[in-house]
């Protein structure tokens, strides 16, 4: 099955490592009652999944142990975020030192939602990387444009989010939460889950890229989510659902606690046959969904 972008809520960023294009194959997997249930994605980055799904359930709630990306959809959303960051593109458009003032803003990434944003945007292939010391270094991407009809398809996000749980809103079930941001123990720990939410954790993959916050996210790290997935499951009746490389290592740690289905990545992402590589990635779902597929 070819799966090409669902319909939802558009991306507030370019994430790498999105899942936009694979959540009609994930939909697959979730239960059918969803809009009595909580959606919960505690490693959001991008937050595709949250935004796309907003609509099936009762409420959204979202957080990241990166700080500066959630200061981002905080100044977004509830913020003047979105206002500074138009004037701002119309200054690079209208520059003749674009790399500059890219520069200038890569300085503020950690404190300013506008500069995130605008970063994100221009930096080399919307890569969100930080060097040891905890310092933002992406480089310019040669971006030339930042275009009215992305400045208008985040407005129109932003101001659908803004109306989250209001009479107004057309899109959103219920309310859409933007949790402080803290390590995914920390939120696993701290949030008062119930049973019967969904749960979905898309952490950075085993044996690729991991350094999407200060400190990477290694196999120690992976080892503890397994754990809190597992804890989740069992005693509180959350039910679990994990992205991650197609690895010995990762399928081993989640032995027992949910089975893993493979998916290949690139014939769900690329439209062209002749552009798809073989890439296999695992989804983890709870044992009863991989024997019903419940919807």
């Amino acid at each position: 099955m070819t799966c090409y972008p669902p319909e939802g809520l558009l991306p507030l960023l370019k994430y790498p490592g999105g899942k936009r294009t694979l959540l009609p194959f994930y939909s697959a997997y979730l239960p059918a009652d969803l809009h009595t249930r909580r959606f919960v994605e505690p490693m959001c980055g991008g937050m595709a999944a949250s935004l796309v799904w907003a609509s099936k359930f009762e409420s959204v709630h979202v957080c990241d142990a990166n700080v500066a990306l959630m200061q981002c959809y905080q100044g977004l959303i509830h913020g003047d975020a979105l206002d500074r960051i138009e004037f701002e593109a119309a200054r690079y458009n209208a520059s003749t030192n674009k790399e500059g003032v890219f520069y200038t803003w890569r300085m503020h990434v950690n404190d300013d939602p506008a500069a995130f944003w605008l970063v994100n945007r221009t930096t080399f292939n919307g890569l969100v990387r930080y060097n040891s010391s905890g310092g933002f270094n992406s480089p310019w991407g040669k971006v030339k444009h930042i275009s009215q009809e992305m400045l208008s398809r985040l407005r129109e996000t932003v101001e659908l989010l803004r109306t989250a749980a209001s009479p107004q809103s057309a899109v959103l079930r219920g309310a859409f939460t933007l949790h402080p941001p803290v390590g995914v123990q920390e939120f696993c720990t701290s949030f008062a889950w119930r049973e019967g939410d969904i749960a979905f954790f898309d952490p950075p993959y085993h044996g690729g890229f991991t350094a999407y916050t200060p400190g990477g996210f290694g196999l120690e790290d992976q080892a503890a989510l397994a754990v809190e997935v597992a804890r989740l499951g069992e005693v509180l009746g959350v039910q679990c659902f994990v992205s991650n490389a197609d690895h010995p290592a990762i399928r081993k740690l989640y032995e027992g606690v949910l089975t893993p289905v493979e998916v290949d990545a690139a014939k769900m992402i690329s439209r062209k046959a002749q552009t798809r590589g073989k890439k296999t990635e695992l989804f983890l779902v709870p044992a009863e969904a991989s024997k019903s597929h419940w919807i």
